[in-house]
């Protein structure tokens, strides 16, 4: 678990997102809008718990580990050529 913004990132799995009513019952139009009900898998007591209601502004997506393009075998990589002449002489001695 990692803290960010003050709150612990957990991994979940999220099984249904939907807009939100607002108080006059209606179902909220605005794009950015949405909540997401979430599975949440308890070490620490071995459960699954369900969250409803979860703000977006809450949901984070990362990539699992070595899996986002750079880690790619097929990943474009190409050799940048920097003349040493535009660093300052000091700064290319390698020996000290």
């Amino acid at each position: 678990t990692t803290a960010r913004e003050g709150y612990a990132l957990k991994p979940c799995v999220v099984v249904d997102r939907y807009r939100p009513s607002s108080s006059d019952g209606e179902t909220t139009t605005r794009s950015d809008n949405y909540e997401y009900t979430v599975e949440i898998y308890d070490t620490v007591n071995d459960m699954v718990e369900f969250v409803k209601n979860v703000p977006q502004k809450y949901i984070r997506y990362l990539d699992k580990p070595y899996t986002s393009d750079i880690h790619s075998k097929d990943a474009f990589r190409h050799y940048i050529e920097i003349p040493d002449e535009i660093f300052p002489e000091a700064w290319r001695d390698l020996k000290s």
